[in-house]
């Protein structure tokens, strides 16, 4: 199993059915951004339980599927949030716009350190944030900063406490004294 090629069969099993939510007449708006931003993260999970069953682990622990995850993920919020905003109006909206350009920018970073702590800078707000808005009707200071902070707990939980990496381990951040400290927990 070459680990790149799997990855990116299942970035483009989620890019081609995610594209095909994005253009199908008929659904509404509303329904397939939704899809594309609550839905659509798990597509590449089912794409390795099919072709990939007892590789599935392996490959959710590279950095390659790390990578093209986050892309895809970014990708799919952004067109979602189109979407959404064809449906209801943009207002409120510009909050999680902004919120994916930064995530973008983690991006970005992550393919320059290559380790998941980028995501306590840069988590991914758009699910939260969009149900935010919806919720309380708008987006105050005092919401994103509880969603922010809540965010990066998540992210630190579930990548260095629930899910340990290889990539992670050999970052050298802080003279590797972070990850030396993590190890002896």
């Amino acid at each position: 199993m070459n680990v790149i090629s799997a990855c990116c069969q299942a970035f483009l099993f989620r890019l081609v059915i995610s594209l095909v939510v994005f253009l199908v007449p008929g659904i509404p708006s509303l329904y397939r951004g939704l899809f594309l931003i609550y839905i659509s993260d798990f597509l590449d999970g089912i794409f390795f339980r099919i072709n990939y069953p007892t590789e599935k682990e392996k490959l959710n622990n590279t950095y390659q599927y790390h990578l093209i995850d986050k892309v895809t993920d970014a990708l799919n919020n952004w067109l979602g949030l189109m979407l959404i905003s064809s449906a209801l109006g943009s207002v409120g909206l510009d909050v999680i716009y902004v919120a994916l350009i930064w995530r973008c920018i983690g991006i970005i970073m992550f393919t320059q350190i290559k380790s998941s702590y980028v995501w306590l800078l840069f988590p991914d707000l758009t699910k939260e944030l969009l149900l935010c808005r919806y919720v309380f009707g708008e987006l105050t200071p005092k919401i994103f900063t509880v969603v922010a902070i809540l965010k990066a707990g998540y992210e630190y939980y579930h990548h260095f406490i629930n899910n340990q990496r290889d990539f992670d381990q050999s970052t050298n951040l802080i003279d590797g004294q972070m990850w030396s400290l993590y190890k002896t927990r």
